[in-house]
Order: structure tokens, then sequence, then C-alpha cells
């Protein structure tokens, strides 16, 4: 699963037709 995080309070926004590889990391 994908590693989503939140800085400084905000948070990136993924669209329904994105596809996030497993050892992802997005950093907002």
């Amino acid at each position: 699963m994908a590693l989503i995080k939140t800085v400084r309070g905000f948070a990136p926004k993924i669209g329904k037709n994105c596809f996030l590889a497993e050892n992802a990391t997005i950093i907002g």
C-alpha cells in the first residue's frame, strides 16, 4: 500500500483513476 503523508496541514489529492505503486510515498 502506498504511504500518503500530510505535511503542514496539506494532504495530497489522489484522483479515482490514479495508480500508486505498492512502494510509493506521496508527501503533500
